[in-house]
This record gives C-alpha cells, sequence and structure tokens, in this order.
C-alpha cells in the first residue's frame, strides 16, 4: 500500500495541530510549527470564476487507467478525513493539459465540508488526489516542494436533495464508496472495498477535465509545502443527501460524529494569478442577433404525453431563437432529436443551411403527440452520444462542423420525468458522457401535466450548474438561449465552398430502436443544396498520404484476448478489436481534414499481420467518401497470427510507391504507420496454434516466412528486413514516416525499449515523429485534438524540407 506522509502527516488521533479555530493548534497557528503554512502561495483559496484568467494553453487533462477498477483499496477514517489508500501497483497518470511532465496519483483524501470556494460556494465534499511529476523526479518524497514537482486534483461534490415521495436516487459510481464507509466509523478504522467498487473515472469522469481552474498553491495541511500546482475542476459531481450523510456520521478524533467536517479556511491569494480553461457565458450580456457563432446545436425534446400542452410554446421558441441567430456556412448549425419511448430525427446540422430553411423544418416536422406517455430520456442521450459523440467520421456525415474550430452545445427540452422509472440517473450519466468531449450542457424545464416535478434530472443534466437550467415560461428565455449560441466565434475561413445538390437521409418517422451507432434506420430522403467544405492542409493542397494499420493480435486487449484464446478461425475473423476500431476511426477524422482527391491529396491503405493486404492505391483516390469507405468497411477490423512489418514495409516499398500505382513524386509523401512495434513472423506451428485453419497454416511455411526454425533468429531477420525497406522508403523514395505507436495489452520494459529502438530507425526525429499513446481511447476523445495538431503540424513540416530541398 501506499504511504501518505505529507497531505496529512500524522494522523488525528496524536497530531500536534487541528481544525479548531479557538484552539493554540489550530489553523491561524499552524505557521508557528510549519512554518511553510504562513507563506505566500497557501492552499485553498477562494476562485472569482469572472476574475480568472482565460488560457487557452489549459487543454484537456487525460488520466491515465482511469477506467480500472482499483482492485484491494482501502478506505481509513483518519479522525478529520476519509483517506483512499490505493496499492503502488496501479498505475494512475494524470498528463498533457499544460502539465510539465506526466503526474502519477500518489494518494487521495476526502474533506469536508469542501475547502475551496468557488463564486462564494462551499461545496459540501471535496476530494484532493495528490500526484508527483515523475519525468522529474525518482519518486514522491523527492518531488514534495520542489519546481514542477507535485499537483493537486480537486473534485467537488454537489448534494442534490429534492423530496420527490422517496423519489432521490444514489449516484451509483459512489456506491462502492459508501457501502465501505459503514465499516469506517471509528477514527483508525480501515476496510477494504469491493474489487469493482472504485474507478477514477467515477469521481474524475473527463466531463471534469476539460473545465478547470489552476493556480500555484500548497498543501492545504501541515506541513504546507508549497509549489505546489492546483487543479480545480469546475463541475461539480452529483450525490445523494443520503450518500454525503454517510461521511458526516463518522466519529472525528474527538469522540463525536464528525457532522460539518474539518477544513482549513481560505486563505489570501496574493499576488498570485488563476487562470480556467473554458469561456464564460454571461446570462446578462446584450443579445447581437446577427452575431456569426461557429456552433453545432442540437436539440433534444421530450414529447411524451406528459408535455403535449407546451409543444406548441416549445416550437414558437425554436423559431424565435432561429430568428436571432444566423444559420449557414460561416455559422450556427442544427440538429433537432427529439423522443417519448424512442428517439426520433426531424433533421440534422446539414439539412440546417440556412435561417429560411431551418424555419421551414420547423413548420414542417411535428413534434408532440398525445398517445404515448412513455419518456426513455437516456435512450435518446444514448442515441444522440453514440451518433455524434463518439466518431468524428459520423458527425461529418450529419453534416455537424470539427472540433476545435466549432463547439458543441445541447439543450435537452424535457419536464424531467422519466417513465417507466428507473432511468433518472442513467439519463443524468449519459449527459455527463456528451459533456465529457467537450459539449456544453443546457437544460429547459417543461411543465408537467400532472404537477409532478422533475429537477433531479434537470439539475443534473447541467451537473448542478444552475444557471445552465432554464425554463419554458422565463420571460427572457429566447434572449437567453440565442446568447448562449451567439457565445463563440465565427468559423474559420478555411477553404472555398461550392453549393451541391446533396441527398440526405434522417428518420423523422422511424424509430431509432437499438441506440447503437445507426446504420441501418428507415430513411425518408430529401434533396437540399448544401455548401460542401474542402479544407486545405496546413502546408498546400497536394500529398501522398500512405496509411499502414498494424492488425496483429498483439493489439488484443485481455477481455479480448481471453474471448479468443480457444476461439475458432471464424470466430476470431468476425471479432472486431476495439484498437483497430480507435485506429480506423483517428485516421477518418484525420484524413477528413484533407482535401482527398486524384488531383490533391492521395491515400493508399494497407494493413498487416502475417499477411499483407492493400486495401487501396493512389490511383483509386477518388474521393474522401471512397476512402472513408475503404478505411472504415475494407481494412479488416479484426486481429490476425504473426506481425510482418517487414512484409507490409517491402509492399509499401515495391508496390505503393510506384507511379504505375498512382504515386507521385514530386509532391511529398507521408507513411503513417499505426503499430505497437512488435515485428514476429508466425510460421506453420505458430500459426496452428492460433487456431488458424492447416491449409492456411501450411501456406505460411515458406522461406521468406520462416528462415530459420529458431524465433529469436526469425525475429532478429524479420526486423532487419523492416530496417532496410524502411530505410530504403525514406532515401530512395524521399518519404517521411510518422508512427503511432499503439500500446499493448501485455508488455515489458523490455519489450518497450526494443519497440522504441525500431520506431527509431524509421523516423528522422523520435520526439517529433513519434507519437506514444498511453491510452488510446482517451486520446481519440472527440474534444481532444492533440494527436491531430501534432499530426498536421508534421504534415506541414514534411511540405517545408521539401520545398526546402527543392521540389517543386
Amino acid at each position: 500500500m501506499l504511504v501518505f506522509t505529507l497531505l496529512l502527516p500524522v494522523l488525528a488521533y496524536g497530531q500536534d495541530w487541528n481544525y479548531d479555530p479557538s484552539s493554540p493548534s489550530g489553523p491561524s497557528n499552524w505557521n508557528e510549527n510549519y512554518p511553510s503554512c504562513g507563506g505566500q502561495n497557501q492552499s485553498p483559496i477562494e476562485i472569482t470564476t469572472e476574475s480568472a484568467v482565460l488560457d487557452d494553453s489549459l487543454s484537456q487533462l487525460f488520466l491515465l487507467n482511469a477506467n480500472k477498477h482499483l482492485r484491494r483499496t482501502t478506505l481509513e477514517n483518519i479522525g478529520n478525513a476519509v483517506r483512499i489508500n490505493i496499492p503502488k501497483k496501479h498505475l494512475l497518470v494524470f498528463y498533457h493539459g499544460n502539465l510539465p511532465g506526466e503526474f502519477r496519483v500518489q494518494e487521495a483524501i476526502f474533506n469536508w465540508p469542501g475547502e475551496h470556494v468557488i463564486d462564494g460556494a462551499q461545496a459540501k465534499l471535496e476530494l484532493q488526489i495528490v500526484a508527483w511529476n515523475k519525468d522529474l523526479y525518482e519518486n514522491y518524497e523527492e518531488a514534495v516542494g520542489k519546481p514542477d514537482g507535485i499537483a493537486i486534483f480537486s473534485v467537488l461534490f454537489s448534494v442534490l436533495d429534492v423530496p420527490e415521495s422517496g423519489m432521490e436516487k444514489n449516484n451509483p459510481n459512489l456506491q462502492g464508496l459508501n457501502k465501505t464507509l459503514y465499516s469506517i466509523t471509528n477514527p483508525g478504522d480501515v476496510a477494504q472495498m469491493a474489487d469493482n467498487g472504485l474507478s477514477l473515472s467515477d469521481v474524475v469522469p473527463d466531463l471534469r477535465r476539460n473545465r478547470y481552474y489552476q493556480y500555484m498553491g500548497s498543501f492545504s495541511s501541515p506541513s504546507c509545502d508549497e509549489n505546489v500546482i492546483r487543479i480545480v475542476f469546475a463541475d461539480s459531481i452529483t450525490m445523494s443527501k443520503t450518500q454525503f450523510e454517510a461521511y458526516r456520521r463518522l466519529i472525528g478524533s474527538d469522540g463525536s460524529p464528525t457532522l460539518d467536517g474539518f477544513s482549513r479556511p481560505v486563505q489570501s491569494l496574493n499576488e498570485r494569478e488563476i487562470k480556467r480553461s473554458f469561456e464564460l457565458y454571461d446570462p446578462d450580456a446584450p443579445v447581437d442577433p446577427f452575431k456569426e457563432s461557429c456552433k453545432n446545436v442540437f436539440w433534444v425534446i421530450d414529447q411524451s404525453c406528459s408535455v403535449y400542452e407546451q409543444m406548441e410554446q416549445v416550437k414558437q421558441m425554436l423559431l424565435d431563437v432561429t430568428d436571432k441567430v444566423i444559420i449557414g456556412r460561416n455559422s450556427v448549425v442544427m440538429t433537432l432529436l427529439k423522443f417519448d419511448d424512442q428517439p426520433y430525427y426531424n433533421f440534422y446540422a446539414r439539412d440546417t443551411t440556412s435561417n429560411e430553411v431551418t424555419k421551414q423544418l420547423l413548420n414542417d416536422k411535428p413534434i408532440g403527440q398525445t398517445e404515448n406517455c412513455k419518456t426513455r430520456t437516456f435512450w435518446a442521450l444514448r442515441e444522440l452520444k453514440q451518433r455524434f459523440f463518439e466518431s468524428r467520421v459520423l458527425r461529418i456525415q450529419y453534416g455537424v462542423r470539427r472540433l476545435p474550430r466549432s463547439k458543441d452545445i445541447v439543450f435537452i427540452v424535457s419536464d424531467g420525468r422519466t417513465f417507466p422509472y428507473g432511468g433518472r440517473w442513467p439519463a443524468i450519466y449519459e449527459a455527463e458522457a456528451i459533456a465529457d468531449t467537450g459539449a456544453d450542457i443546457y437544460s429547459i424545464k417543461l411543465d408537467n401535466r400532472w404537477g409532478k416535478e422533475g429537477e433531479t434530472e434537470i439539475y443534473g443534466f447541467v451537473g448542478g450548474q444552475t444557471e445552465r437550467a432554464f425554463h419554458i415560461n422565463d420571460t427572457d428565455l429566447v434572449d437567453k438561449v440565442s446568447s448562449v449560441i451567439n457565445n463563440y466565434k465565427p468559423c474559420e475561413e478555411k477553404a472555398t465552398t461550392t453549393p451541391k445538390p446533396t441527398t440526405t437521409t434522417g428518420p423523422p418517422t422511424e424509430p431509432v430502436t437499438d441506440a447503437t451507432v445507426p446504420t441501418t434506420m428507415a430513411p425518408t430522403t430529401t434533396t437540399t443544396t448544401v455548401p460542401t467544405t474542402t479544407t486545405e492542409p496546413p502546408c498546400g493542397q497536394d500529398m501522398n498520404l500512405v496509411l499502414v494499420y498494424d492488425t496483429t493480435q498483439s493489439l488484443n486487449s485481455d477481455v479480448e484476448n481471453k474471448v479468443l484464446r480457444r476461439a475458432p478461425y471464424e470466430k476470431r475473423i468476425s471479432t472486431p478489436i476495439e484498437a483497430l476500431r480507435l485506429v480506423k476511426q483517428f485516421t477518418s477524422g484525420l484524413v477528413s481534414e484533407f482535401d482527398i482527391s486524384n488531383d490533391a491529396t492521395r491515400v493508399a491503405i494497407v494493413t498487416f499481420d502475417e499477411d499483407v493486404k492493400v486495401i487501396q492505391q493512389f490511383g483509386n483516390t477518388n474521393s474522401l467518401d471512397n476512402t472513408l469507405l475503404s478505411i472504415n468497411n475494407k481494412a479488416q477490423n479484426w486481429t490476425g497470427a504473426g506481425t510482418r512489418t517487414d512484409k507490409a514495409l517491402k509492399v509499401v516499398y515495391d508496390e505503393i510507391l510506384t507511379e504505375a500505382n498512382g504515386w507521385r513524386p514530386d509532391i511529398p509523401t507521408l507513411v503513417f504507420l499505426a503499430t505497437d512495434g512488435v515485428t514476429f513472423p508466425c510460421c506453420g506451428s505458430c500459426c496452428l496454434t492460433q487456431n488458424y485453419p492447416a491449409d492456411t497454416c501450411a501456406a505460411r511455411s515458406t522461406p521468406d516466412n520462416c528462415v530459420s526454425t529458431d524465433k529469436r533468429v526469425q525475429m532478429a531477420d524479420a526486423i532487419d528486413r523492416a530496417k532496410t525497406y524502411g530505410n530504403r522508403i525514406q532515401d530512395e523514395k524521399n518519404s517521411d514516416f510518422i508512427i503511432l505507436a499503439l500500446s499493448q495489452a501485455k508488455t515489458t520494459h523490455a519489450k518497450r525499449t526494443a519497440a522504441r529502438d525500431f520506431y527509431k530507425i524509421l523516423v528522422k526525429n523520435f520526439e517529433t515523429d513519434v507519437i506514444e499513446t498511453n491510452d488510446i481511447n482517451q486520446e481519440m476523445k472527440l474534444g481532444t485534438n492533440n494527436l491531430f495538431e501534432r499530426i498536421k503540424d508534421r504534415i506541414c513540416e514534411t511540405h517545408k524540407v521539401f520545398a526546402a530541398e527543392g521540389n517543386p
């Protein structure tokens, strides 16, 4: 177990300091024994959002292994707080944002009430997660008090206390914690949580890592060491009153229930600057009805019988808002999803080409009905999430603008009631998952025809931020909504736009029945003149781009390996692998950033495991749609035995980079290789152990595949061949490599070192040309653009170098 010594270095029962303001050992006197407690950069502080400085460098924070359950983790009552004792084997790392390195989690502790005060409000509970910079220091103790050594991440909790006839629901993500609290009533009590009782994503979901404040501070209890990067997440986690009371009933070091708890008073800010990562919404700001604002607006409208009487009012609100915004090429686009027991789309973003067209759609497509009283908000939000917030490719197909040049905003219009019962908290968590991508969520409350309240959902959708919860009867509702929509920059002029007839399909009357990413919904077809945007690469239009996908079984997760270990061949080739899906999703979004055609950027696609397959040649690059089809439908999404990086690079050299197949040597060429760095020929016996058919394996037992019976010799020979062809691609074809380094489910330091050594052979600059991913699932989320920007910058550099060498 980790030993926690500095956040609360001495347990409450026996320490020489306390939280009693009237005690000689109270907070105002801590500096007598701990001089740092009297420093100029102490924590906690009071934060005023309006005074905090917007800093664009404060991007999304990532947390490695956030979703893994913290097995063998214990809770401990330390007399004035609850500590989470996390076993050292759990590697939890915060990274990106503008952090000066990767910060490994060392300890976590709950304080109540919350120590930080935001805009005059003190949270009921605060979780402080302490982490140290593993890039600069050898261990936690060395990092304490040192420059850029420690970062503390604070998560605030709000309590939903809604007296709805026993309808209050506990936050299920916190139940593992709460059950264990009942076993640590007295100071010194320690109890182990269930192995599935907690993951850090339960208390620090992506939403909290996208919106935060940052300042330089200290530990908030003796010895109060400074040089601490303090990060306070702006959005609170919701919990029930019952869950919060479980903390207050714990016995403190004085033998009494802790009740109001213990926390240090806020400290003077002095000359420090508080930064924030997010834009402000000012509800009192004057509304500019003709301001271009690059926003993707999503309306999610409850049309169950319980709110039917207000549907005309909702429709008029939508029409009035449309009159106060600019809809079109450089501004707002809208999507409208209505729901009762099923979700239905009235129109998509690609249909809203102007204000006039949008108003016509609002008038032509009805909302509201009287026959169906079921309200499945959860299904509607899950459908919206999967269609628009989990895939860059799908959202582009429906006309939703790309991030970060645009901003997503979702308005949930509902009475806050879920029927049949049981869907309330799932609906709230789906809203949180959408917000995880960086979208802003607002709610507009309707009145339930039977007078039942639904504040839990209405406020839960917006994470307890009451300023984001409106009511349909607000006299200034239209002004508030249009102000929110208009509060963004215009779309950047990055390309020319030519209107062309585009067939659009949408299901205004057919329900979405499965809440998975939809592919087979019954469509109605309309023809609309839609502006089609062609985006130029950063440094010119023309490029040869080779996508090379490693599809080997070493990419399988532990769960996937267990499923496939003894599976027959037919099962293997029909089982999609998550890592491949993510890579294909990412590269689909990447190529969508460029002008893909035979006259501009051409794309060739190769996949490899033991076999190498050419999916698309340069000469077949007819369009972006054709290339996306090749990536997502033709390239395999299952993994095979063996890893023939050597054969793949030979195919790139011999078959792809040839003028006969559409390669243009007079323009820059970039080979994008997504791999885990393993090169391993799988010969006949190896192939059979992977349950491949005997005839398939026999065909592989050739001199080219198996030059030796010694596996080590086989690997060494294959690596040498891969290096040879990599060098020939660089030198003879004047091509650059960029590598998306994927992680293996089971890896070692030796394997990682070998992979890095291999990458260094292929690339010119390891720092810029090799992009190592700790968690590809997190790093490819919609709200994150770190990978995209790095690769686009590298493409720009390819163009510059190519031109500097005297090429056209």
